[in-house]
């Protein structure tokens, strides 16, 4: 008789921690799913306020960089630096 009860009792052990692990899991998918959404609200929120040239055409879009400095000038902040 002691043995059936032990048994029931892991069984049981054992059920609960799958039990939590799958509550774990199931949490874990709630929150990827929330940051998703979230995700998809912030890109919505940012394209709204954007003009209708660059919802468009996105791709197109030109990217600014600043010029570049003078080769002499370069030369030399890089001489400096060295000595």
């Amino acid at each position: 008789m002691v043995d059936t009860y032990d048994s029931g009792k892991v069984r049981k052990m054992k059920n609960y921690h799958e039990n939590e692990i799958k509550k774990e899991g199931n949490a874990i998918k709630l929150e990827t799913k929330k940051t998703n959404l979230k995700k998809e609200s912030f890109i919505q929120e940012i394209k709204n306020g954007l003009g209708e040239e660059i919802k468009s055409n996105p791709n197109k879009v030109i990217i600014m960089t600043k010029p570049k400095e003078n080769i002499f000038k370069r030369f030399f902040k890089k001489l400096m630096k060295t000595f």
